[in-house]
């Protein structure tokens, strides 16, 4: 009662009203002239006035990721390889290993550190010969194995690349145990560092108050299986038959599913009703994951042309004819396809794929198939993206984050300016959404809002001024659009009658161009009608 309602079922100011909910959803709406008391009326939530949005949804997370890293070391504190390697080596007895015997380090930049590169298994060796070490990169896309490492995941010096993988050699050919996409390796799914499901659960259970605290009603974790494979899998199911306090759909890593066999044939409503089920109804599946290149950070995602600093681009990590036979596979098998795609040659080869394989679409299914990041996508992409009906989600607060690095290393000026063309996708009619890929950045949907419209470097320089969004278009990218992706308009991400009860109070009006969205504080986030948080009482 006494809300003031952005409904985002059309672009209108916002008006005084209360919502009538029942068994978790709207059930009506009534229009106020003026506020209303309710002293006393205990089944009555009075926000005085404060602005109410529908729940904001998360459409590309890794609540996986973000969560259960705090048992490992950490190399936030590390200015230099050496520093890392005696700190790490002196606190060796202290440290607990993984279940399987690992020692895993998390959260490395080769920028962060004096040497100014990438650790190798020669420095990691000086830890111990003996105890298998991982040593993950702060993007995920990337780590460091000792020698006793390779070994445990069956590398051999000098083996070939495999498919989805990059190795870095030293100049006699030999690996330096630096390692691009790690995790796409089927023996590092099975034998890289384990946790035991029970473990992963309690951490997902911590994890979700970040998103409750930041206004996401519902989250969408984008790569089950992706570090720990079938452990991580059953940490889900584990964490999914406990109480849920968000909404919430998990994407399976192609390559887990490929790794196990027993995951082999399963199908998409195999998944989703086991998720439901675990559940109560507030989770399910969400398709499955495939990688086309890497990352623009370790220069390994899949440009037409050089980088800026002359370093060549790398082919996509999945050829045609493997993507054509997966995409049939898993399409056959009822998944919608969700494709990691940074450079526009990764792009162009997912789209013509996606329109390839487009008749083995299941019929039934109601979720379009999707590219991720889309950092370099071009405009006739687009209007192929928008003719085939394929959805996408921009990454837009790396124009924060790595703005200055693509303008200047990665980039260069001109292109840097063309990056994640979101007004342009809005022109050609692409259904897409913004994503924060926390934990790389914070799970903040406001945040992304901001970084949407204003495109500015941490340099305060500003990439492509004619792509900024406007704030009802940025809000829409991350309520009724995010919706619509996933396959629910209506159902989500607005308020109206039928609508599920997901909102947000927010202290200030978010379409007011008068007020930062960085300042607007989340003062309560109602689930299914629940609240389950607010600023003064937290998580509850």
């Amino acid at each position: 009662m006494n809300a003031k309602m952005i409904d985002m079922t059309k672009e209108q100011a916002p008006y005084l009203g209360t919502i009538e909910m029942e068994d978790g959803k709207i059930l009506r709406i009534v229009r106020q002239d003026t506020f209303v008391e309710t002293t006393g009326q205990d089944d009555v939530l009075n926000v005085q006035g404060h602005y109410v949005i529908p729940g904001m949804i998360d459409t590309h997370s890794h609540i996986l990721m973000g969560s259960v890293q705090t048992p490992f070391p950490s190399c936030d504190s590390y200015d230099s390889i050496e520093a890392l390697v005696v700190s790490i080596r002196a606190r060796l007895s202290e440290i607990t290993l993984t279940p399987n015997g690992w020692l895993k380090i998390v959260g490395y930049t080769a920028e962060q550190f004096t040497e100014q590169r990438h650790p190798t298994r020669h420095d990691l060796d000086q830890i111990s010969r003996d105890i298998p070490i991982l040593l993950e990169h702060a993007s995920f896309h990337a780590v460091v194995l000792n020698t006793a490492g390779l070994e445990r995941v069956g590398i051999g010096l000098t083996d070939d690349d495999p498919p989805q993988a990059f190795y870095t050699r030293d100049v006699s050919g030999a690996l330096t145990g630096h390692i691009c996409d790690f995790y796409s390796i089927p023996s590092a799914k099975r034998h890289s560092p384990q946790l035991a499901p029970e473990s992963i659960a309690s951490a997902l259970a911590q994890g979700v108050a970040s998103y409750l605290r930041a206004g996401v009603t519902e989250l969408s974790e984008l790569n089950v299986g992706g570090l720990y494979g079938k452990s991580e899998v059953d940490g889900v199911c584990h964490f999914l038959a406990t109480p849920q306090k968000i909404r919430s759909r998990w994407t399976l890593q192609a390559d887990t599913l490929n790794a196990y066999p027993a995951y082999r044939t399963t199908t998409h409503d195999d998944w989703a009703l086991r998720f439901r089920q675990h559940s109560k109804g507030m989770a399910t599946a969400n398709g499955v994951k495939f990688f086309a290149d890497g990352t623009m950070n370790l220069r390994t995602a899949a440009l037409s042309s050089a980088y800026a600093d002359g370093r060549q681009a790398p082919n996509p990590v999945l050829s045609s004819d493997e993507m054509y036979r997966q995409f049939v596979d898993f399409q056959q098998r009822g998944f919608h396809l969700i494709t990691h795609a940074i450079g526009d040659v990764a792009i162009q080869r997912t789209l013509e794929a996606y329109i390839a394989t487009a008749r083995y679409r299941t019929a039934n299914r109601v979720c379009r198939n999707r590219i991720e990041h889309l950092h370099t996508v071009t405009p006739t992409q687009l209007q192929l993206m928008s003719k085939y009906d394929v959805g996408g989600s921009f990454f837009t607060n790396q124009i924060s984050v790595t703005g200055d690095l693509l303008r200047t290393t990665l980039l260069g000026a001109e292109r840097a300016q063309q990056v994640f063309p979101t007004a342009t996708a809005r022109a050609c009619g692409v259904c897409y959404t913004l994503h924060a890929d926390a934990p790389v950045t914070p799970i903040a949907p406001l945040h992304l809002m901001h970084h949407a419209c204003e495109r500015r470097t941490s340099a305060g320089v500003q990439l492509g001024a004619s792509e900024c969004l406007s704030r009802y278009d940025a809000l829409a990218a991350v309520t009724c659009d995010a919706a619509a992706l996933n396959g629910v308009p209506g159902d989500q991400g607005v308020i109206r009658p039928g609508a599920l009860a997901d909102f947000v109070c927010l202290s200030d009006n978010p379409l007011d161009l008068d007020v930062s969205l960085l300042d607007i504080d989340v003062l309560q986030t109602i689930v299914a009608g629940k609240v389950v948080y607010t600023l003064q009482g937290d998580v509850l």
